[in-house]
């Protein structure tokens, strides 16, 4: 059983990978009488409560239900920092209790160091802190900001992996594992690292290019306004690519010749690939991309996920009632079994199984 006390987005999507893989997943939501409500937007948190029970509880008030739920607790997810577990009416202890739980504890960057950074223990310096958005972008431009809660999502899977992992071990009861949303994001861009000390510098940003692509990679407009993106590396699927744009000068070009050359030339070869997408539609493109042999795809808003063809085909398309309206999601559960509905899937899924034979339930 997991037990989820947070407001912020990456704990509470550790719960909800928890139980999108069945486990029996309970949201303590603070009691209306508190001062402390949830900080979510009502769409994100009904996207982040599906597959979950709620229960409204007053640490003071409720302590012998709160302190039930959290005995029979596997796993506990929040967004509170180790350190300030003590003062905590929901955590303090938790640790030290009988056959404790592993608790994931998921904060933005700083907050397990308030006496050093705390200007930056707000949620909303996470992608900052990451250094993400310093390698996109144009140079001596502002930085790209993902719109997507980056930090969030992949602090939330990689903490969701470190228990899956224990689970499989045995070892699951008692950890404390917890991760920082900077690091997360950290371990995306670790690669510049290494690469920058062989290279003697860091590499300058390429708008919205990765600095030190030594392929060919860019966003195309089609000519009826939709965005494809083009990612080409292997040197097979970059001749292919540069052939289809320019034939054979084009290939030959010196310019673009070498994977080196076409680091230094990366812009002039986005530009002519610009120049020769807006020629053509969509649907052209991607007829393009199957008979040459090239990496592309379709970049979708909302309503094209809603309508993709693969998409729809795979069963992603989840529906969530948020008491006002019904809201959409892609997800992308697996199933363990063959012919399973959508029902079905929550007391079938790995983690389910996985703790249920670790833990005797």
């Amino acid at each position: 059983m997991v037990v989820e006390i947070s407001d912020t987005p990456a704990a509470c999507f550790a719960a909800t990978l928890f139980a999108d893989y069945g486990a029996t997943t309970y949201i303590i939501e603070p009691a209306a009488s508190t001062s402390n409500p949830n900080v979510l937007s009502p769409a994100l948190r009904t996207a982040l409560s599906r597959n979950k029970r709620s229960v409204e509880l007053d640490s003071a008030r409720d302590k012998d239900a709160v302190e039930a739920l959290l005995a029979r607790a596997d796993v506990v997810c929040t967004d509170v920092p180790r350190r300030s577990w003590a003062d905590h009416p929901l955590l303090a202890g938790i640790n030290d209790r009988d056959n404790a739980p592993t608790v994931v504890s998921i904060f933005p960057p700083g907050a397990d160091r308030p006496d050093l950074w705390p200007w930056s223990t707000h949620p909303a310096f996470s992608a900052a802190a990451s250094g993400l958005m310093t390698i996109t972008g144009w140079e001596n431009g502002p930085p790209v900001q993902p719109e997507v809660p980056l930090a969030d999502y992949c602090a939330g899977a990689l903490a969701t992996l470190q228990v899956a992992a224990a689970l499989w071990r045995g070892s699951a009861r008692g950890l404390i594992i917890e991760e920082p949303m900077h690091r997360a994001l950290s371990r995306m861009i670790e690669w510049q690292c290494p690469a920058a000390s062989v290279l003697g510098y860091p590499a300058q940003r390429q708008g919205n290019s990765l600095p030190l692509n030594m392929g060919v990679g860019s966003l195309c407009r089609s000519r009826d306004g939709k965005y494809i993106s083009v990612s080409a590396v292997g040197d097979k699927i970059v001749a292919n690519l540069l052939r289809l744009i320019g034939g054979d000068v084009m290939l030959q070009d010196p310019r673009f010749a070498t994977m080196e050359a076409r680091r230094v030339h990366g812009p002039e070869v986005n530009r002519l690939m610009g120049d020769w997408a807006k020629n053509y539609t969509a649907d052209e493109l991607m007829r393009f991309a199957i008979e040459h042999d090239i990496v592309m795809g379709l970049v979708h808003d909302a309503g094209g996920i809603g309508h993709d063809r693969q998409v729809e085909a795979r069963g992603n398309l989840v529906e969530v009632a948020d008491g006002t309206a019904s809201l959409t999601l892609v997800a992308v559960t697996p199933s363990l079994g063959n012919g399973l509905g959508r029902s079905d899937l929550c007391s079938k899924q790995i983690v389910g199984v996985v703790a249920a034979r670790r833990f005797g339930r």
